[in-house]
């Protein structure tokens, strides 16, 4: 479990430090041989205080991923971001361990390659072997524009995986929308511009020019990024929640998620769901492993 990163920075940059965290559990679940639990549990641990012992109990996981974060900006206008991830490992009955500790201290443009960095050596601690390909994935950064990119890291805030209130959902629109302005290349932002709208639709706006525009930045992720699962997920939210509802379109679209990264959990939930809905109850315990 990916749990919430601290932010050792102004308190308004905590927007950030839920991000850092957010795009490594990303990585983390795509690789094979790992299974990561979803945001929506682990995120429900920020600021807790539990002992780390108790978090890995009840969410039935053996290792933690913790970490702090600090964004630095400098006099001169080069920020800096240093971050110190930890992976915790829990043996029932002995006090946890430190299975790998390291400090990052880099140019806020290196970002993605921290990140990257990052997941790689916590595969590493966790014996998970990394072929070229994953390692090639591991490194792909989402925009080359960390203005984009902040745009999107505080529509993910507002979003609340995507289940806010109105207010927060239209305030997420508007920060991924700023985030396709300032890189039109950004699938990622355009598949959470489509599922923030989607949500919103069914969230008591059925507008059909809102539907029209959820439809449009979903296919328009789709174009940029067809081997990204969580363009399918934007997708499957779309013909799940617009109307016409298609339920099994939405399903077809999970499982096309599915195939690409079969432990995403996003996907499984939402599949599992429409599973239920549909009546295919055989496969509905499988895939809400």
């Amino acid at each position: 479990a990916v749990l919430p990163f601290q932010n050792q920075g102004d308190q308004s940059d905590a927007y950030f430090a839920e991000g850092m965290a957010d795009d490594l559990r990303g990585k983390l679940t795509a690789l094979p041989g790992l299974e990561v639990v979803a945001s929506s549990s682990s995120n429900d641990y920020r600021d807790s205080g539990k002992p780390p012992a108790q978090i890995a109990r009840e969410l039935g996981v053996r290792y933690l991923l913790v970490g702090k974060v600090r964004w630095q900006r400098e006099p001169a206008g080069i920020s800096r971001v240093s971050v110190s991830p930890e992976l915790i490992r829990i043996i029932p009955g002995r006090p946890p361990t430190v299975a790998w500790q390291r400090p990052f201290d880099a140019a806020l443009t290196d970002v993605f390659q921290v990140q990257a960095d990052i997941a790689a050596r916590v595969a590493d601690a966790l014996n998970v072997v990394l072929g070229d390909s994953a390692r090639r994935d591991l490194g792909r950064q989402p925009t080359r524009s960390l203005a984009a990119y902040d745009e999107f890291l505080k529509g993910e805030a507002a979003a609340k995986d995507m289940k806010g209130d109105q207010a927060d959902l239209r305030r997420a629109i508007a920060y991924y929308q700023r985030a396709v302005a300032l890189d039109s290349m950004f699938a990622l932002a355009w598949g959470q511009l489509s599922r923030a709208q989607s949500s919103l639709y069914s969230n008591g706006v059925p507008d059909p020019a809102l539907g029209a525009a959820a439809h449009a930045a979903g296919e328009r992720a789709r174009s940029l990024r067809p081997d990204e699962p969580r363009v399918y997920l934007a997708l499957g939210d779309y013909y799940e929640s617009v109307g016409p509802v298609d339920n099994q379109r939405a399903m077809a679209e999970y499982e096309r998620g599915l195939r690409l990264a079969p432990n995403n959990v996003d996907l499984l939930s939402a599949a599992a769901s429409m599973a239920a809905s549909l009546g295919r109850w055989d496969e509905a315990p499988a895939l809400s492993r």
